[in-house]
């Protein structure tokens, strides 16, 4: 009978996608509510100062105030 180690896991349970995209989210919804999606410099204070990894802002920021925009458009488009 041979016996098989199992090795823990380290790191997140979903794939880098799935994770991207929450987090993404998230920084998206953050910038809309503190209005700081228009400049950059602004974007990155605000998710900093939501305690987001400082990795993660550097990385994501320009997506995330890409999605930002795109939910104020079609917020304003749904208007009308």
């Amino acid at each position: 009978m041979a016996l098989t180690t199992l090795r823990l896991i380290e790191g997140p349970l979903t794939g880098p996608r799935a994770r991207r995209e929450l987090i993404v989210a998230r920084m998206a919804k953050d910038l809309v509510t503190y209005d700081a999606f228009r400049v950059e410099a602004d974007a990155i204070r605000a998710l900093m100062a939501r305690e987001y990894s400082p990795f993660d802002v550097l990385r994501f920021v320009d997506d995330a105030r890409q999605v930002a925009v795109q939910e104020i458009v079609a917020k304003e488009m749904s208007k009308s």
